[in-house]
């Protein structure tokens, strides 16, 4: 969820969106922040597969452990 708000947010930029999966953007955030826009953009919309493992290894190192 936090990867779709996170382009949501940018789509429509316009909106007040303040407090809808705050948490789960900032990690999106942060994954942005790390492997940079486009290959999130890749992973996300083209699932490509060296994108997705990208993605994939920096979600791990920005989200808690349990």
């Amino acid at each position: 969820e936090g990867v779709t708000e996170y382009f949501a947010r940018q789509v429509m930029s316009g909106e007040d969106r303040t407090g809808i999966y705050t948490a789960d953007t900032a990690a999106a955030s942060a994954v942005a922040a790390t492997v940079g826009e486009a290959t999130l953009a890749k992973a996300y919309f083209a699932g490509e597969p060296s994108a997705v493992l990208a993605v994939q290894g920096a979600f791990s190192k920005v989200t808690p452990k349990k």
